[in-house]
């Protein structure tokens, strides 16, 4: 008997897929098309973007380097160094660099340094160096990329230098203060031209606008009203209510020396100071303290704020006053006649020379609230508003004015003032920012 073998077919066995020519050619025509479009990318980017080797000559390069380097070609720089195109101090500089990036293998990214093209034109860059690593993880070549910051840095060299002199004119409050206000107002119309100031302003406007309370505020027994105008696009006046934690309604109105940026920069810090004070407090002589100990190691000692300052107890049968260097509280009352002033001594925020003399000049009243009583305050803007000749509104015709209005409520006390300031100024531009706030006993919870 034969015995019959069987024979399997099985498939050959092969170390790789092996293209065929006709698909190595499309591969290859395929490299060749995503390096040249590779090549098109860099060379159309307009910072400097390069490639070393180890031993820091120059690999890759696009149009923008070669143009940099002074290079008409990319054989005009591959193979060379930085010592072929730069000052040898500068160059030893570069190299450093390098050989640092390679024996660390970490990147250096974004280095803001100076530089001169081969022009000869000073210049800013920002620089980084990525070190690329090879399969075993050393660093085989250096990736850099070169951005050029010049109009950036001149322009914050510029903006910095303008916020300094703003800084300086708005601290110096003396004999020339009118002149130098209108230097300011030059001043901010220049930087207002710039788009990116232009941004800045309107944010910073936004934000202050968000800080200065818009409700109305539900206090027992009392009827409260407040405005505030900037007369610039920010602002150096505070008007802020609010309940602390005690179950007091805190009022307190200010005004910080200078305008602007600056001023509004302090305001900002006064509100947060006043805010995290007042958490338990029912005085408002200790607040005012408790504030200037605060702003004391903080705020510049040209600068100084004025601020009044009242507590109104929970059930809203009284309030605690006290006022740092502020026009005084007015009581208008329920049976007309003048304002009466109601007088508390105390020094301007950040004034004295320590906390111990500001404590000891500042004192408090306590005021019952009857049925009937009003009251206003406000900062200086209203007295310094300008009419066409000129001439100031004044704290006379605030009086007389709010005399007149015998009955008027918290709402129409400030609206009726604030019309009537309009008036007067016809169309005057406001020197000072105007923040007023008004209240009125009501009996009613």
């Amino acid at each position: 008997m034969k015995k019959t073998s069987v024979h399997t077919k099985t498939a050959p066995r092969s170390p790789g897929i092996r293209l065929r020519p006709d698909k190595k050619s499309e591969t290859r025509d395929a490299l060749v098309k995503e390096r040249d479009l590779l090549r098109l990318l860099l060379d159309e980017l307009p910072d400097n973007i390069y490639v070393k080797d180890c031993a820091g000559r120059y690999v890759i390069d696009n149009r923008a380097h070669r143009k940099f380097l002074g290079a008409k070609t990319e054989q005009n720089v591959a193979g060379k160094s930085v010592f072929d195109f730069f000052p040898r101090a500068l160059a030893q500089k570069y190299d450093e660099d390098d050989k640092r990036v390679i024996a660390s293998g970490k990147p250096l990214l974004n280095r803001e340094e100076p530089i001169t093209d081969a022009s000869g034109t000073d210049k800013w860059v920002a620089t980084s160096k990525i070190p690329e690593l090879d399969r075993k993880g050393t660093v085989s070549r250096l990736v850099c990329i070169s951005r050029d910051i010049t109009d950036r840095k001149r322009y914050q060299d510029a903006l910095e230098k303008t916020k300094a002199e703003l800084e300086t004119r708005v601290n110096e409050r003396t004999a020339e203060l009118k002149s130098a206000n209108e230097r300011l107002r030059e001043q901010i119309k220049l930087l207002k031209e710039k788009a990116r100031l232009d941004a800045e302003l309107e944010a910073a406007r936004t934000i202050q606008q968000r800080l200065t309370p818009s409700f109305k505020p539900k206090i027992p027994r009392v009827n409260l009203m407040g405005s505030y105008l900037p007369a610039y696009e920010v602002g150096g006046d505070y008007l802020d209510y609010f309940q602390n934690e005690a179950g007091n309604w805190v009022i307190a109105i200010a005004d910080v020396c200078g305008k602007g940026i600056p001023a509004a920069l302090l305001m900002t810090m006064l509100r947060s100071t006043f805010r995290a004070s007042a958490r338990r407090e029912t005085s408002a002589r200790e607040l005012l303290c408790s504030v200037n100990d605060s702003l004391t190691a903080t705020i510049d000692h040209r600068s100084f704020i004025t601020a009044l300052c009242l507590i109104i107890s929970s059930d809203g049968n009284s309030m605690s006053y006290a006022r740092a260097g502020h026009p005084p509280l007015l009581r208008l009352g329920a049976g007309g006649g003048p304002p009466k002033d109601m007088k508390s001594e105390g020094l301007a925020l950040g004034l004295a020379p320590d906390n111990a003399t500001f404590r000891s000049g500042l004192e408090e009243t306590v005021i019952r609230l009857d049925i009937g009583d009003r009251f206003f305050m406000y900062t200086d803007g209203l007295m310094d508003a300008e009419g066409r000749d000129k001439e100031c509104f004044g704290q006379e015709r605030i009086c007389a004015l709010l005399a007149s209005l015998q009955g008027v409520d918290a709402e129409g006390l400030v609206s009726q003032v604030m019309e009537r300031i309009r008036q007067f100024a016809g169309g005057v531009p406001y020197r000072d920012d105007m923040t007023m706030c008004a209240l009125n006993v009501t009996g009613a919870d």
